[in-house]
């Protein structure tokens, strides 16, 4: 009899291992819920580092990009820039303006060029918004004890950009509106030509 007993408690034992209670299964379930939840948290963290917002990592260009040019208005310009993607990118450069008749000039300048498809020649825009800090007016006739001296907008067209990594040929043409304090707004055609190297 006693044998018997024991059988039958072995037997429930051995049910219990096998058919786990069904809180003990939920409670199972939601640790593994969790244990996926945080791997794709993780994941989608990695990805928003990876990836910063603005910047098409998918894309095969070159990203960092130096520009010099030579040109009538503009007679003299250098700089270095980003390309976001192929239609967005900026430069900061350093230029050399003939300002009207009065003076010639130096200036700081942000340059935003958006490249698009067209069928025409005219591949892309940019806009150029500078600060003058140098003229060559001497100091009988101009305040040169000021830091910014004036300022200038330059909307400009030009063939395709290329992203490729390597020197590439360019030219703009564009109109400059620039103005001295104190003196009247000059307004002037521009031409560059000039070279465009990917790093």
């Amino acid at each position: 009899m006693q044998n018997k007993i024991l059988i039958f408690f072995i037997y429930l034992l051995s049910l219990s291992i096998i058919y786990p209670q069904k809180g003990q299964i939920s409670t199972g379930n939601k640790m593994a819920n969790n244990v996926n939840f945080s791997y794709a948290d993780t994941v989608n963290t990695n990805q928003k580092i990876n990836n910063p917002p603005g910047v098409d990592t998918s894309e095969s260009i070159s990203r960092i990009h130096f520009q010099a040019t030579i040109g009538l208005c503009e007679y003299l310009s250098y700089g270095i820039g980003y390309n976001f993607n192929k239609n967005n990118a900026l430069l900061i450069k350093r230029h050399g303006m003939v300002l009207g008749d009065v003076a010639m000039g130096g200036a700081w300048g942000l340059k935003y060029t958006y490249s698009f498809q067209s069928k025409i020649f005219i591949k892309n825009i940019s806009i150029t918004a500078s600060l003058i800090n140098e003229l060559s007016l001497d100091k009988t006739t101009y305040n040169r004890d000021r830091f910014v001296k004036g300022g200038a907008i330059e909307i400009a067209t030009s063939r395709k950009k290329d992203f490729d990594s390597g020197i590439v040929f360019q030219y703009e043409i564009g109109i400059s509106v620039s103005k001295i304090l104190d003196r009247e707004i000059h307004v002037l055609p521009n031409f560059k030509i000039g070279l465009n190297y990917n790093f």
